[in-house]
């Protein structure tokens, strides 16, 4: 090839790059399509999104504690708009959670929320946020110690941020009564916002194909494969919480607040900024 030949082709490659960067927009997940996320609650893929800027809990199904829960304005515990949900939970009080169902039920779920543990933050042991699969009568993250059986549930409940960002993970093959920790290694620092996803892939019954991955602040921190989570096709992920549930809570008073939720079936990925007029 003459070097007129690599010249010429060289500029084609640089002016094609930003449009085939622009037809993939999967590249950086959901979000990348939808700047501040707004209309993502649009798009076919998700299933539900929730930023709190009604002001009121009218969209949650179910859950308990949660006169412990409040949508909040102060900017300081806000990550976009002009509200969130703040989680205060006064010295001995262990915490609650609010449930959503997610019917009819989904193989695979992704679930991406804004996180912000409270400064004055001081808990040894705790419970989080997160996805569950679960048979008619069975309460997820709740009937703890009972073991999952490949009938009655499966979950990815987010433990631990402050120490070591884990997901606490009941599944037929678990190890522990209550469940097994499968541990990423991050960890969350008190007072900041962080972009937490979690996805939880149900195997096919009868293989160990199933899947649990998770992100921080879109970097994955964990990812684990070949899991046996259930045994019959009908046992679906269909409910996501938000939780703050503390074992011992002695320590003194503590929060955190939770913010721009979305649930997909696919990768959701950070909020990207929301440009303002004049923008490009």
């Amino acid at each position: 090839m003459s070097p007129v030949t690599w010249v010429l082709a060289a500029l084609v490659l640089l002016a094609a790059g930003p449009l085939l960067l622009a037809a993939s927009p999967s590249a950086g997940g959901l979000a990348a399509r939808y700047p501040g996320d707004v209309g993502l609650e649009k798009d076919p893929a998700v299933i539900f999104a929730e930023n709190f800027e009604t002001g009121n809990l009218d969209r949650w199904d179910g859950g308990y504690g949660r006169d412990r829960a409040h949508v909040v304005h102060e900017p300081r515990d806000v990550h976009s708009g002009t509200s969130a949900l703040q989680w205060v939970l006064p010295k001995g009080d262990s915490g609650g959670n609010i449930a959503k169902w997610l019917q009819p039920g989904y193989d695979t779920l992704y679930a991406r929320v804004y996180w912000k543990l409270g400064e004055d933050w001081n808990v040894a042991a705790m419970h989080g946020w997160g996805i569950s699969a679960a048979a008619p009568g069975i309460n997820v993250p709740g009937d703890a110690g009972k073991r999952a059986d490949g009938r009655n549930k499966f979950c990815a409940i987010l433990d631990s941020p402050h120490t070591n960002l884990s997901c606490y993970v009941y599944h037929p093959e678990q190890k522990s009564q209550y469940g097994d920790h499968f541990k990423s290694g991050a960890r969350l620092e008190p007072g900041r916002w962080y972009c937490v996803e979690v996805m939880q892939k149900a195997n096919t019954p009868g293989r160990r194909d199933g899947e649990l991955a998770l992100w921080l602040d879109g970097k994955e921190v964990g990812r684990w494969k070949e899991l046996r989570l259930r045994d019959v096709p009908e046992l679906k992920l269909n409910k996501v919480v938000l939780t703050l549930y503390i074992h011992q809570n002695d320590r003194g008073d503590n929060r955190c607040c939770y913010d721009d939720l979305v649930v997909a079936t696919e990768y959701i990925g950070p909020q990207g900024p929301l440009m303002t007029p004049g923008q490009k």
